[in-house]
């Protein structure tokens, strides 16, 4: 009776986990500050990286301005909705060499600050 109901409850669970992987609600997002006096510079940059590496597919990314507030000056670079092999696949373009090394020439001389990256959850049941 036992392996009956194990062998009925373990593919149930495994189904479960397999679905619960598809729903696309993970959002990665950092957030940079431009050193002071090379925000014009900083944005050049980052004009130039979103063209190349974050334009199109599970790599596009979008930016936000933050205009009031604590940090007022800082820009939100939001990526999503993912599933988390989709967070596998954009890790894997993120940190692949030509990348890293292009992010690190036209972006990092001029980041002050960055905190992230983080992932958020959308809780639609809060919403």
């Amino acid at each position: 009776m036992i392996k009956r109901i194990l062998g009925i409850f373990i593919p149930l669970m495994i189904c479960a986990t397999l679905v619960a992987q598809e729903n696309a609600n993970i959002y990665r997002v950092v957030y940079l500050k431009p050193k002071a006096g090379q925000k014009e510079q900083f944005l050049a940059g980052l004009k130039e990286h979103t063209k190349k590496h974050h334009s199109k597919g599970v790599s596009k990314v979008r930016t936000h301005e933050v205009v009031s507030g604590d940090k007022a000056g800082w820009y939100v670079r939001s990526s999503g909705p993912f599933t988390w092999a989709d967070v596998d696949k954009y890790e894997a373009d993120h940190n692949s060499k030509a990348h890293a090394a292009h992010g690190a020439k036209v972006l990092g001389p001029y980041i002050g600050d960055r905190v992230g990256p983080m992932y958020w959850a959308r809780r639609d049941d809060m919403s």
